[in-house]
């Protein structure tokens, strides 16, 4: 709800209104501490929800490939009846083909009509969808164009939950804190066109590197209304399966040996290798400083092992009231984490998936 005041008296007793209103819902639904970095005069849009649903990579390459149309979208909804989140890369060199040479008016706008699709589809659904950037680049004034586009096309869309600025700037932009005043500059472009957008950013260190990133979150964290700190969490490669070892990942050699009541609690917490388990990543963030969290990449391989390190992670994070969607949902090439086959039919831990929804 976009607030207009016409006279100083409106001015001054609204933001007091929607203050006190906003107060007495958190208390009534007994919510988390709700910081002052997720609110804004007007409508709070994003904590106020329990998000879960999929990840559905394809618009950065050919999406014909990665079957996004309306039938698939439709199996995708059956398959997750429960399904409310849907993130979807879109990256700023594929909506804009010509950006890295600085022209931000060439559209590609079969890939944005597509798009506008999908928020279409959605919205019968009251599916909230996620775009993230994946496009690799800290161009300032590139990405300020890029957003400032998407929010004019999405302006007072809310089927769109938000827009994740810059995803896994550690690749290439590796300890790099000055992307902290970055965010916020992109955050303002998107604000002078849509106020009320919420934004989603991640961090600069590897996931593991937790000392590094909680440091940032204390003494520096985003300052700007209505943002949501996203994290990304894989214990296996995604392109082979294969485990990772127990010096990024402590909790791995408990479930390989099948010790699950010890697995579930390294993986929770702990101080072992020094790097920390998912709460040293990003369930601090949550519970102490009260900021809002989103887990926009999970996944595992169907092994009895990978099953209960899916069922452990999902159970953590609806009892940290963590949103989370499940990545990829679907890819024609036969990686063992997707949810699908190649073929289109679903694997077996999508039953774990969907029963965590």
């Amino acid at each position: 709800m976009k607030l207009s005041f016409h006279d100083r008296k409106r001015k001054v007793l609204l933001p007091l209104v929607t203050i006190i209103f906003v107060s007495c819902v958190s208390q009534v639904l007994g919510l988390e501490n709700i910081s002052n970095h997720i609110t804004a005069i007007g409508e709070i849009v994003y904590p106020l929800a329990i998000l879960r649903g999929v990840s559905w990579y394809g618009f950065d390459s050919n999406p014909s490939w990665y079957e996004m149309n309306k039938q698939y979208f439709d199996f995708m909804v059956q398959t997750f009846p429960a399904m409310t989140f849907l993130s979807l890369p879109v990256s700023a060199n594929t909506i804009m083909p010509k950006i890295e040479n600085g022209d931000y008016n060439t559209i590609d706008y079969s890939r944005l009509n597509l798009l506008k699709d999908f928020v279409s589809w959605s919205k019968p659904h009251e599916i909230k969808i996620l775009l993230s950037n994946y496009w690799e680049s800290t161009n300032e004034v590139a990405l300020k164009a890029y957003w400032r586009f998407m929010a004019q096309q999405f302006l007072d869309e809310n089927t769109i939950v938000g827009f994740d600025l810059i995803n896994e700037p550690w690749a290439f932009a590796h300890g790099d804190e000055g992307l902290i005043d970055l965010y916020e500059r992109i955050i303002d472009a998107i604000r002078s066109v849509d106020p009320y957008r919420t934004c989603f950013v991640q961090s600069m260190y590897y996931h593991y590197q937790t000392a590094e990133w909680r440091n940032v979150l204390l003494t520096n964290p985003v300052n700007r209304s209505n943002v949501v700190y996203t994290a990304h969490l894989y214990s296996q490669d995604a392109a082979t399966g294969e485990w990772y070892d127990s010096y990024t990942s402590p909790w791995i050699p408990y479930y390989l040996n099948h010790d699950y009541g010890r697995a579930k609690q390294v993986l929770r917490n702990t101080t072992e290798g020094g790097h920390g388990g998912l709460y040293q990543r990003f369930g601090f963030i949550k519970q102490e400083l009260g900021y809002p969290v989103v887990i926009t990449e999970v996944a595992t391989i169907d092994t009895e092992e990978g099953h209960q390190y899916l069922r452990d992670v999902l159970d953590i994070l609806n009892e940290w009231n963590i949103n989370w969607t499940y990545h990829p949902w679907y890819t024609n090439i036969d990686r063992p984490i997707s949810l699908t086959y190649p073929n289109g039919t679903v694997r077996p831990k999508s039953t774990i998936v969907r029963d965590a929804m």
